[in-house]
C-alpha cells in the first residue's frame, strides 16, 4: 500500500484509529499499531496528525457531528413530545448500530472519567441529556407525560439507548447469538420509556 499525503490517506488514519480505539479503547493503542493496522508510516500519521490526542479530537468532533443530528431533530423537529422523542430514539439506535466504534469513543469518559478529553465528551452528553430533558419537559406540561423529573427521565432515556446499542455490540461478538434488528431494539426502548412516563 502506497503513502500518500493527501486528504484519502488523512481519512484512512482516520479510520483506522475509530477502529482501534473503539475495540480496545485510547489508552492501549499507540500510533504505531495505528500505523501498522493502516499500512503506512508512523512519520505519516504525525504529518497528517499532531500526536493520539489529535486524533482522538478529530473522532470526538466526527461522533459529535454523527449523533448530535438525532437530538437536534428531536428538540428542533415537528410533531409531540412523544413522536420527536420515539423519532430521537430510532435514529440513535440506527447510528448506533452503523458507528459502532464511534459510540464506545463517546460513551467511554461514562467509565474513564480521568481518559484525554473526557470532560469535553461528559460535557457533550450533558448537552444532550439537557436537550431530551427540554423535550420531555414539554411533554409533561403539555400533558402527554406523567409529572416525571425531566432531567432523570433524559438521563434514563439516554441510559437505555445507550445499554440496548452496547448490547447489541456484544451480542454480534458471540458466535451463534441472535442480533435483534435495530428496528425491534428501537421498538423495545420506546414501550419500555414511554409506558414509565405515560400521563
Amino acid at each position: 500500500m502506497s503513502e500518500g499525503g493527501g486528504k484519502d490517506t488523512r481519512e484512512r488514519i482516520l479510520r483506522c484509529a475509530e477502529e482501534l480505539f473503539g475495540q480496545r479503547g485510547y489508552e492501549a493503542v499507540v500510533v504505531a499499531d495505528i500505523a501498522q493496522a493502516c499500512g503506512v508510516s508512523t512519520a505519516l500519521i504525525y504529518y497528517h496528525y499532531t500526536d493520539k490526542e489529535s486524533l482522538l479530537r478529530a473522532l470526538v468532533e466526527r461522533a459529535s457531528a454523527v449523533f448530535d443530528v438525532h437530538t437536534r431533530t428531536a428538540v428542533e423537529g415537528t410533531g409531540s413530545a412523544r413522536e420527536r422523542l420515539e423519532t430521537f430514539i430510532e435514529s440513535w439506535v440506527r447510528s448506533a448500530d452503523e458507528h459502532e466504534s464511534l459510540l464506545r469513543i463517546l460513551v467511554r469518559p461514562l467509565t474513564d472519567p480521568g481518559g484525554p478529553l473526557s470532560a469535553e465528551l461528559l460535557e457533550g452528553i450533558g448537552r444532550t441529556v439537557e436537550d431530551l430533558a427540554a423535550v420531555i419537559a414539554e411533554g409533561v406540561e403539555g400533558g402527554e407525560f406523567a409529572p416525571v423529573d425531566p432531567g432523570m427521565a433524559a438521563e434514563c432515556l439516554l441510559g437505555l439507548v445507550n445499554t440496548r446499542a452496547a448490547a447489541s455490540v456484544l451480542s454480534k461478538l458471540v458466535p451463534g447469538e441472535p442480533v435483534e434488528p435495530v428496528r425491534a431494539n428501537a421498538d423495545f426502548i420506546v414501550q419500555l420509556f414511554f409506558r414509565g412516563t405515560s400521563a
